[in-house]
């Protein structure tokens, strides 16, 4: 006899927690924080831009993000895994660094911001995709991949078209 379904809930959500390693914890708090810094950038983007591109590609990301984000929570309450409620000091200084920029200045920060969290991003969704242990996470993470990249081909692009430096 199959257990109730609220039995059954309860018992993958503990299944789903005791599949968690350290680097699926890692890879949901960065994933996290990433999230909440990338929403407040975008926001900011939308708003302090001169260039449309960054308009454009803030408006994305501001989707992106969402979507990632409700998923991301899905997978941590149904683990009982709890996630960071603040940014950590770096991405808390670089929100300063954008906040204070306005202009083609911004658009510059803006860029070279991108291009840094993208290719974390990257390396992190790499990571839990080769280390992690819980299937939820390793999906999305493989599901998600292929956009970050996309994301940074983009961001190269406009990053050289401001004369942001390396790539």
């Amino acid at each position: 006899m199959a257990p109730p379904p609220s039995a059954k809930g309860s018992a993958i959500a503990t299944r789903e927690a005791s599949t968690f390693n350290d680097a699926d914890r890692l890879f949901l708090r960065a994933a996290a924080t990433n999230r909440m810094a990338g929403a407040e950038v975008a926001q900011l983007g939308g708003q302090k831009r001169a260039d449309a591109a960054v308009a454009q590609f803030s408006e994305r990301m501001t989707k992106d993000h969402a979507a990632l984000g409700e998923r991301l929570a899905a997978i941590a309450r149904d683990a009982g895994v709890s996630a960071p409620a603040a940014l950590d000091k770096e991405r808390a200084a670089m929100l300063d660094e954008l906040r204070s920029a306005s202009g083609p200045d911004f658009d510059r920060r803006f860029w070279t911001y991108q291009l840094a969290e993208h290719q974390k991003a990257a390396q992190l969704l790499s990571y839990e995709i080769g280390s992690g242990l819980n299937p939820a996470l390793k999906g999305l993470a493989s599901e998600v991949l292929p956009t970050v990249m996309q994301h940074l081909r983009q961001i190269q692009t406009y990053a050289a078209a401001v004369g942001t430096g390396s790539q």
